[in-house]
């Protein structure tokens, strides 16, 4: 005999089937939901020192040499020596530069004897209007002639352009010259010492004339010098990349020596946008680069983003890109992410 399944107790049954599967999806929903904290964003202007490091210089520093080349006679001034403005450092063997100002000088007088003669003669109609002007002609070119030798015979010798220090010397006695070599490096006491250190490409935006500096030395680990920024470089090293800045030292009685390295902070004077989030919602990190999750509170999912970071200050992150269009980032429970994740937030 058939027994008979009634309608009702059917569709009691499907009630109840579909309802434990809902039941079951909202559990397994619920247990794929993280439970995070989040902390917002916040935008701050700031002037982030910045941190490098360069080499001493006198502010006058340059190379010495003379205008022709020639036997280097006598060397009057050794390295580290301090000379007076106007000192005699070095001469060439002036015999042959004598010979050929003599040379000069003796071809001005006769062209003038030349110009004197042509002009008499012109007045008695002997010579003509050409003639005299040739004479005048051969006058002018024999006088720039005599005036070359003696500039020539002047730059033989090299004095000290300022009261300063003998850096470097490149060449001795008895040595022949080109010229333009370099005899001496030298550098002068008036305006004294600078350092040049390289800044990349974002620093370099934020750096003005006169922004303040502190430098320090391992020569003395204990003195803080005082500097300002006098000169930014506008192009960049094709080797390094970097732009030079160089900062001049406020005047001090300290021995300083050029050559010492010096670690430089500087002080912005153009401050700049960042992006300020926790610590604790940096995932991974290599560098100045690192991954955070960003939480969208309607659609419950953690979004990763890759940041650059500037610089972190205690239990802060200040974030130069990365995060535009982001309010609020993931903190407690952030390792155990993975991307598009569900989450729960709780406060």
């Amino acid at each position: 005999m058939r027994r008979y399944i009634s309608p009702f107790i059917i569709s009691i049954f499907f009630i109840l089937w579909f309802s434990s599967c809902s039941s079951g999806e909202e559990t397994r929903q619920s247990e794929t939901k993280v439970n995070v904290k989040v902390a917002p964003v916040e935008q701050k202007s700031l002037a982030i020192p910045i941190h490098t490091s360069g080499k001493l210089y006198t502010s006058t520093e340059s190379k010495l040499s003379f205008k022709i080349p020639g036997i280097i006679e006598q060397i009057y001034a050794d390295e580290g020596q301090m000379v007076k403005k106007g000192s005699l450092l070095a001469s060439l063997d002036l015999v042959e530069m004598k010979a050929k100002v003599n040379q000069a000088q003796s071809g001005q007088k006769k062209a003038q004897r030349d110009l004197e003669r042509a002009q008499r003669l012109y007045a008695d109609s002997v010579v003509t209007l050409e003639q005299l002007q040739n004479a005048k002609t051969a006058l002018e070119i024999a006088s720039a002639d005599a005036k070359v030798a003696e500039f020539n015979l002047r730059y033989s010798t090299i004095y000290a352009p300022e009261s300063g220090k003998i850096l470097k010397r490149f060449a001795e006695e008895g040595e022949l010259i080109g010229a333009g070599n370099p005899v001496f490096l030298y550098g002068a006491n008036k305006e004294g010492w600078v350092l040049r250190a390289g800044v990349t490409d974002r620093q370099i935006v934020q750096l003005q004339l006169e922004n303040e500096a502190i430098i320090t030395f391992d020569a003395y680990p204990e003195k803080k010098f005082a500097a300002k920024v006098s000169e930014i470089e506008a192009v960049a090293n094709p080797y390094t990349g970097t732009f030079e800045v160089e900062v001049q030292l406020e005047q001090s009685n300290i021995h300083l020596f050029s050559g010492f390295v010096g670690k430089i902070t500087i002080i912005p004077g153009i401050a700049r946008e960042y992006s300020v989030i926790p610590i604790e919602s940096l995932v991974e990190g290599d560098l100045n680069e690192g991954y955070i999750f960003s939480a969208d509170r309607k659609s419950n999912i953690a979004t990763k983003h890759k940041i650059t970071i500037e610089k972190i200050i205690g239990n802060q992150m200040l974030v130069y890109a990365g995060l535009d269009g982001i309010t609020e980032v993931v903190t407690y429970g952030a390792p155990y992410l993975t991307a598009e994740a569900m989450i729960e937030i709780v406060e």
